[in-house]
């Protein structure tokens, strides 16, 4: 198992263009040496969390679970980064093209609906350090579209939606509707509208398409193939299409016992990820929920790889009632290990 191990993380760190030995979990040898600081993907630490990870499943299912870690997408800084350069750079020619200049590009990042810290942030960090080059100012970018000045928009000839994913496209979707709805007066068909993404499911743009009302419908979607991210049981780029069900199955079984452990909103499942959407998916500073939850979600016995925030340590209240939680869901856990898993 050691050494299958080793092939997963290396595959890993091939499939995500990464180079291990310029990451490191130190904070202190990242200053001296140089290096890129992430816990997430420097190798010691991936290893330990990898080897704890694989426990949790059955000896006959656990090569099925390494074969969806080394299909895994992992999204370090470096990446975004150039990502957003590259998807910057489409969106600025295609607008040139237009005859719309930088100056008249208003981005509006996707703003966060409990006003934390989101991919947002990301986002318009990004788009502000890429300024150096096609002179981009902070104005041009704007985190809260209902504290702006309708001045802004008023001039601008171009107005760019972005957000970090668009995996179902219900957020995307109800930001765009309420900004157009906030500036109603101030969107005319003289403006060009689009909105992206750094990554989009498929189902998510044809949502997008199909849900943007009103005046939102002069918005449309700028996307490109390598912006598009699969379900991690479709298309068969991970498992070949005669067993490709019989594995969903199966995985299914654990991501049902993960997800009802102490689940603090009982109506909102993340079985096979938020809205089944089966990704597997993680950015440097977190893991969308939409991602099978087997790599986010901790609980006593899964120690995920990719563990989403808030999602690693039980409060009190949780401690409290892991006794009451763990009997209801027994029977799950009791299935799974009775065979039924093939």
């Amino acid at each position: 198992m050691a050494a299958r191990l080793e092939e997963t993380i290396k595959n890993f760190y091939e499939k995500n263009h990464i180079n291990s030995e310029l990451y490191t979990d130190s904070m202190e040898e990242a200053y001296i040496s140089n290096k890129r600081y992430d816990k997430k993907i420097a190798l010691p630490s991936l290893q330990k969390r990898v080897e704890a990870w694989i426990r949790f499943f059955e000896k006959e299912d656990q090569e099925y679970f390494l074969q969806l870690l080394e299909g895994f997408t992992y999204i370090t800084k470096e990446t975004l980064a150039y990502r957003i350069y590259n998807l910057c750079s489409s969106l600025f020619k295609n607008l040139l093209e237009k005859g719309i200049d930088y100056s008249e590009i208003l981005f509006v990042v996707i703003e966060s609906p409990e006003g934390i810290k989101s991919g947002a942030d990301e986002m318009a960090v990004n788009i502000w350090n890429i300024n150096q080059e096609f002179e981009i100012t902070k104005r041009q970018i704007i985190t809260a579209y209902s504290k702006v000045d309708q001045k802004l928009v008023e001039e601008a000839r171009a107005i760019i939606f972005l957000d970090d994913i668009a995996a179902t496209g219900f957020t995307m979707c109800g930001q765009v509707n309420a900004f157009f709805k906030r500036f109603e007066a101030l969107c005319d068909d003289s403006k060009v509208y689009y909105y992206t993404s750094v990554l989009a499911a498929r189902n998510a743009i044809n949502y997008l398409r199909k849900h943007l009302e009103g005046r939102a419908a002069a918005a449309q979607p700028f996307y490109q193939e390598e912006q598009i991210i699969r379900s991690a049981f479709r298309g068969g780029y991970i498992f070949g299409g005669e067993i490709v069900k019989e594995v969903e199955q199966m995985v299914q079984k654990y991501e049902d016992l993960i997800d009802a452990y102490e689940r603090e909103h009982p109506e909102k499942t993340f079985s096979m990820g938020f809205r089944q959407c089966k990704l597997l998916l993680a950015f440097h500073y977190e893991t969308p929920n939409n991602t099978l939850c087997s790599f986010w979600k901790a609980t006593d016995k899964n120690q995920p790889v990719f563990v989403r925030s808030g999602y690693s340590r039980l409060s009190l209240d949780r401690i409290r009632k892991q006794k009451i939680h763990m009997r209801e869901n027994a029977y799950l856990y009791q299935s799974i290990h009775q065979g039924g898993n093939k």
